[in-house]
């Protein structure tokens, strides 16, 4: 490709990389991916941020990094490998953001990352040929593409325009249908993205980052969730154990918890789920 294209003008690796990924901790995945990173170059520092996401739950790992990236100084190149498409004919990307490199699946993952994060991204598409491992696995990317190519990145011995086949516009990457909520006369509908490890459910409604939506939840609107109302409160401590409720949390996102319990366990709560905010 030629320089002209500019991609990655204003990115210098920091060697900084951080995984994300659905492999859990039991299996040597990570470990494995880790090891083929360092095996490019010992020299790399790098961070976990999760590898507990929820098998195949896009959303999920798209929300994990969307809270996680803006921590990160520039340099910083963020692997995600959740794959529900891996051995299919899906692209890969490569995505610049504020002076950080991203890599993963061309699945929706990254746009619904940027959907909520200020700033400009461009996209290009992973060059398979130059990284792909010459006896790569079907169904193990994480280890014979993607790795070596954030590694790669995150190094400096590929810039991201050699990492590149060619550039891709936003509108060509592949979207999630519900990465943002959809609002309405009738409120705000949503979706859950999360589930933490307390059972609360947190939703893409993020009432700070558009008027529409803070307009709604101004006005106490009644919170639908597996078809219960729960009552919406500023803290937890203003409900009594046991209790279902709707606040927004550390994140600015609308959450539905159990005061004492789960909400995931109490209504049967999955990623994907649907949070209404209805305006009587």
């Amino acid at each position: 490709m030629s320089d002209e294209t500019g991609f990655g003008d204003g990115f210098t690796p920091s060697g900084v990389l951080s995984l994300t990924t659905d492999f859990g901790v039991v299996d040597g995945y990570v470990g494995t991916m880790k090891g083929v990173a360092l095996a490019a170059d010992p020299g790399l520092s790098i961070v976990d941020i999760t590898h507990l996401v929820r098998p195949q739950e896009v959303r999920e790992a798209s929300f994990h990094l969307r809270h996680a990236v803006p921590y990160f100084g520039p340099g910083a190149v963020h692997l995600s490998v959740v794959d529900p498409g891996v051995g299919t004919a899906r692209e890969s990307l490569v995505a610049l953001w504020e002076g950080q490199a991203f890599v993963a699946p061309d699945n929706g993952l990254l746009p619904a990352l940027f959907a909520g994060l200020a700033g400009e991204v461009e996209y290009g598409v992973l060059d398979v040929e130059r990284f792909l491992a010459p006896d790569a696995s079907r169904t193990f990317h994480g280890r014979d593409l993607y790795a070596p190519s954030a590694a790669a990145l995150a190094s400096g011995s590929a810039r991201p325009l050699d990492a590149i086949s060619r550039l891709v516009a936003p509108e060509e990457c592949v979207e999630l249908d519900d990465a943002e909520p959809i609002v309405s006369a009738a409120g705000v509908r949503g979706t859950i993205q999360h589930l933490d490890h307390f059972g609360n459910a947190i939703t893409n409604i993020e009432p700070a980052a558009d008027e529409e939506i803070a307009a709604v939840a101004d006005r106490r609107p009644r919170v639908i969730v597996a078809g219960v109302e729960v009552g919406w409160v500023e803290t937890y401590g203003e409900a009594p154990d046991g209790e279902l409720v709707a606040l927004i949390d550390s994140f600015g996102l609308v959450e539905i918890a159990r005061v004492g319990g789960s909400a995931e366990a109490t209504l049967d709560l999955e990623v994907g789920d649907t949070v209404s905010l209805e305006l009587d």
